[in-house]
This record gives structure tokens, C-alpha cells and sequence, in this order.
């Protein structure tokens, strides 16, 4: 059997295009726990939602216009933080 070596820049692209939603989910899910436990009174601010639900994660092939219309677009996820 012959072993073949991927490159790093392969190995790093794949696991953005397939995972990179998990990561994120990861991040914000940990830095919320830490940020809260730290500063509780982070929770009468922000309620049950720390982060908004969405995120977005490109590659340096991204256009400024994609990056442009996902920050236009956050007015979409403002909730109510009375909940």
C-alpha cells in the first residue's frame, strides 16, 4: 500500500469547507460559557443569547461583497433580548 502525504493547505481547506460551521459552533458555544462564568452579569444583558445564531466563514477567495451582504443582513437576527 503506498501512503500519501496531503499537503497542509489541502488538509486546512477541507476542514473549513466541511466543518467550519462545527468550529464556529464550538468557539461561540465555549466563549459564552467562559465569558458568562467570568462576568455574570453578562446574562441581564444579553438573556439567553449571547452570540447571534448565525455566523459566517469564508476563504481568502471571498469578495467583499459577500462579506459586505452577510454584515448588511445581521439586522435580520436581532431578537428580543427581553425573553
Amino acid at each position: 500500500m503506498v501512503s500519501q502525504r496531503l499537503p497542509r493547505s489541502y488538509i486546512s481547506r477541507r476542514i473549513l469547507e466541511e466543518d467550519g460551521g462545527i468550529i464556529a459552533e464550538g468557539i461561540k458555544g465555549s466563549t459564552s460559557r467562559i465569558l458568562r462564568k467570568e462576568f455574570p452579569h453578562l446574562k441581564e444583558w444579553c438573556g439567553e443569547l449571547f452570540w447571534a445564531p448565525s455566523c459566517f466563514h469564508g476563504s481568502v477567495g471571498q469578495g467583499w461583497d459577500v462579506v459586505e451582504k452577510y454584515i448588511r443582513e445581521q439586522d435580520k437576527y436581532e431578537y428580543n433580548r427581553e425573553k
